[in-house]
């Protein structure tokens, strides 16, 4: 998801990521569980500021963006 301040990532192992768009310093990393990872992209509300993700087990996680 790219966003006009970040570009957020999730990765198959574990982690959510979130980069300074413009620099690409690492400003948030957010752990879901050891070998949990992420299925597939994320979904970005931005109207409400919410990204949705599947994890491999298959949840349904949500986060709150605040830019």
């Amino acid at each position: 998801v790219v966003t006009p301040k970040h570009v957020i990532f999730a990765s198959s192992s574990e982690y959510l990521y979130a980069l300074e768009r413009a620099t690409g310093k690492l400003v948030y990393r957010y752990q879901i569980g050891h070998g949990s990872g992420f299925s597939g992209g994320l979904a970005f509300d931005p109207v409400k500021n919410w990204l949705y993700a599947l994890s491999r087990g298959g949840n349904l996680l949500s986060f709150t963006y605040q830019p």
